[in-house]
């Protein structure tokens, strides 16, 4: 299933689908559709600032439970983006608090491999606690932020760019 995203249409709620507030009921996450597309080639280009500008702009529309997952993305963004810089407290603290909401999600969430993000950034967490300087470990792989499917040889990965 695609991730998608859906933007509020200028003026008024005239779509039933739409709340009060202008939000969409039952929004899903679309990362073939900017900001989430843009966000994510950023982060996967090491551009975790700009991730985190982009996916903010979703945060910004997104409703429960999906407001909560990308607030976990621009933490995880975020704690990158920290740790790059050399504030390795910083990074530490940012990836705490995303693993942290991504404790409360499925294995698999809106097409997102949850259970693969988690142990990724578990891995900075605990490489992050260690005494040894960052210079001196060699780094876990960056947490990839990848379909479900993508972790099975046979699927098809229509979904994530």
């Amino acid at each position: 299933m695609p991730l998608k995203f859906y933007t509020r249409p200028p003026g008024p709620p005239t779509d039933a689908r739409f709340g009060r507030d202008g939000t969409l009921n039952g929004m899903e996450l679309d990362w073939s559709r900017e900001p989430l597309a843009d966000g994510l080639r950023a982060y996967r280009n090491g551009e975790y600032f700009l991730a985190h500008e982009y996916w903010e702009q979703c945060w910004l529309g997104c409703v429960q439970p999906e407001k909560t997952f990308v607030q976990a993305l621009i933490q995880l963004a975020c704690g990158m983006h920290h740790f790059c810089r050399g504030n390795r407290r910083g990074a530490s603290s940012l990836l705490d608090r995303s693993l942290l909401k991504l404790q409360n999600y499925p294995a698999e969430f809106a097409g997102v491999a949850v259970d693969a993000l988690r142990r990724e950034i578990t891995s900075w967490i605990l490489a992050l606690a260690s005494p040894t300087p960052p210079a001196v470990w060699p780094a876990p792989p960056v947490p990839e932020i990848r379909e479900q499917r993508e972790l099975t040889w046979d699927a098809p990965s229509p979904g994530l760019p």
